[in-house]
């Protein structure tokens, strides 16, 4: 993925532990699979 992508949830994975959520409580409130999040945080997919 690009280095954009890697940024993007590098940062988002970053939000998330200041605001000390864990990503299967992120994902419910996003309605997405904690997987999908997971996904997203460590740059394999691009959010939509």
């Amino acid at each position: 993925m690009s280095a954009i992508t890697r940024a993007f949830g590098k940062r988002m994975r970053q939000l998330r532990r200041e605001r000390g959520l864990a990503q299967d409580r992120l994902a419910a409130q996003a309605g997405l699979s904690a997987s999908y999040v997971g996904f997203i945080e460590r740059g394999e997919r691009n959010p939509t």
